[in-house]
């Protein structure tokens, strides 16, 4: 979201993930996928390192997803963690199941 905090004092994309995977720790231990879900949030704003961090109405849905699937794919190619960082990106960016969805929650609550 757009708050206009000043790019200096702004939440980092690693700070925002650690955030979120502490949360997890704290209050989906009990869910019975609970290290899927962290192993989500670890790894669900990986492209922003590289590519910014859009807000939404700067540009669409749609090429967000793109230049961010650029950088996964080419973190893929760097070996076993690439592709791992990528299949459960891609999984946070395109599935619905009961695991994503609790990943996605912890994303906006950190929002």
């Amino acid at each position: 979201l757009d708050r206009n905090v000043s790019k200096d004092i702004a939440e980092t994309v690693l700070q925002h993930i650690n955030k979120c995977v502490k949360a997890a720790h704290i209050f989906a231990i009990r869910h019975p996928e609970y290290i899927e879900v962290v192993e989500l949030l670890r790894y669900h704003d990986t492209p922003e390192w590289q590519e910014e961090d859009y807000t939404p109405g700067q540009i669409s849905k749609e090429e967000k997803h793109r230049r961010e699937r650029v950088v996964m794919e080419r973190l893929m190619h760097k070996g076993p963690l690439g592709v791992k960082a990528y299949d459960l990106w891609m999984r946070f960016e395109t599935s619905n199941d009961e695991v994503v969805l609790v990943a996605h929650d912890f994303d906006k609550i950190d929002a």
